[in-house]
This record gives C-alpha cells, structure tokens and sequence, in this order.
C-alpha cells in the first residue's frame, strides 16, 4: 500500500486527560483496553502527538499496548512532549492509557484510513 492510498481519517482531535473526576461518558474512559478500528471504525494508522511530558507536567497516563490473549501489559510507553507515537489500529495493537493521577496530559490524534469515502474532509 503506497501513500497515495492513505487519507486523513475523522475523528482527529485534541485530547486534555485530567486527574480527578470520572469520565463523564464512556468513550472517555480512556483506561479500559480497546482497539482503535473498532472504536473509530475507519482507522487503519493512529498517531498520538504528546504536547507535555510525563513526571514533568503530570503523574500517571503512560500508554500501554496489551497482549491480545492475556491482556497482560506488553510496553509501556512514558510520553514527552513532541514525541510522536504512530501504530497500526487493528486487533494487533490492543492499548489503554493509565488513569492520570495528579496534572493534566495533553495529546493530539491523527489517523490515517484506505478509504476514500471514510476521510476528514476537514483541515487538521
């Protein structure tokens, strides 16, 4: 698959995880395992970009990808601010983020999807 065939996939957004209160909904409850294709639907790539840095701006939040059968953590990834983490949104990459427990994390999403007809006609 080239790039010519990739497109800019909805929803992108901005994410503010806060220590404190619980989710409101439950798509917000970010630290229950899931997978992106299923919750978005048309993703085929997911990029996070961290705009703070973990330890430094907030406690908690590490990104963990999850073994499939066990559910056992696989790695844990420690976000800093301009790192850019980009993975593949299928069943292979099961992934949760850990409750923030003190500070605010910040974050963008981007994806990427194969169909046309699925793209962000929006500028992100």
């Amino acid at each position: 698959m080239g790039l010519t065939m990739l497109y800019p996939a909805a929803p992108a957004f901005f994410s503010e995880i806060k220590s404190g209160p619980e989710a409101e909904q439950l798509n917000d409850e970010y630290w229950h395992v899931h997978i992106d294709t299923r919750q978005y639907g048309s993703f085929i790539y997911t990029a996070l970009l961290y705009l703070n840095s973990h330890e430094e701006d907030y406690s908690g939040g590490e990104f963990v990808f999850v073994d499939r059968k066990t559910g056992a953590a696989q790695q844990t990834i420690q976000p800093k601010a301009g790192m850019l983490l980009v993975f593949t949104s299928g069943e292979e990459n099961p992934h949760h983020i850990q409750k923030v427990t003190e500070g605010t994390r910040y974050a963008v999403t981007i994806s990427w999807t194969c169909a046309k007809q699925a793209q962000n006609s929006r500028r992100l």
